[in-house]
C-alpha cells in the first residue's frame, strides 16, 4: 500500500474491468479499514464483500485485510447468508 501512495498517477485494476489511480485505491483502502474498525471489527473477523460492477471490490477486500479481518467474496447477497 505504501508503494501505491508513492505513485499516485499509476492506474491499477479495481475489478469489473474498471481502473482507478493508485491514489484512489489507497484512499478506498483507508476508508474501508477505518469504517470496519469503527464498527468493531476484531482481528480474524470475517467480512462479506459483495462483488459488483462498480469497481470497489478490490478496495473493500484490501481494506478488510488492513483492518485485521479477512474477506469472503460473494456474487450475490444470498451467498453470504450464515457467514459469521
Amino acid at each position: 500500500e505504501q508503494g501505491l501512495a508513492e505513485r499516485p498517477l499509476r492506474l491499477v485494476p479495481s475489478g469489473a474491468g474498471l481502473w482507478v489511480s493508485a491514489e484512489e485505491l489507497a484512499e478506498q483502502i483507508e476508508v474501508v479499514a477505518a469504517a470496519l474498525l469503527a464498527a468493531g471489527l476484531r482481528p480474524g473477523d470475517a467480512v462479506g464483500v459483495l462483488l459488483s460492477a462498480n469497481g470497489y471490490s478490490v478496495g473493500c477486500a484490501l481494506g478488510t485485510v488492513k483492518a485485521g479481518g479477512y474477506y469472503r467474496a460473494a456474487e450475490t447477497p444470498g451467498a453470504l447468508v450464515g457467514v459469521r
